[in-house]
């Protein structure tokens, strides 16, 4: 089953979600910090975009779960001409090799 999402939407992150990602923000390069501490909207909104994403899964509400390349999964609210980045949390690798045995 394909999960389709809307890319051509504008996309808006909430400053909860600019937290979450200060907060949890693990192993990344000093590349991606910098990019980061530059303009951290633009660069979760940089996540979403369709070369970044491993997979998506629907939740209820019209809230889908969308997993990065960078292991981060990001929550977003879908309405009809924006997508709202509520939360990103970080995904363990113990949690990923369980789903794939």
């Amino acid at each position: 089953m394909c999960i389709k999402m809307n890319f051509s939407k504008k996309v808006i992150v909430t400053n909860h979600a600019v937290e979450r990602m200060m907060e949890r923000r693990v192993d990344m390069t000093p590349r991606a910090w910098n990019a980061y501490k530059k303009s951290p909207k633009k660069y979760i909104g940089e996540m979403l975009k369709f070369k970044n994403i491993k997979r998506m899964e629907r939740k209820a509400d019209g809230i889908t779960e969308v997993y990065t390349r960078g292991r981060y999964v990001v929550r977003v609210k879908e309405y009809h001409d924006k997508n709202v980045v509520l939360t990103v949390f970080y995904q363990n690798r113990e949690k990923e090799s369980r789903k794939a045995r």
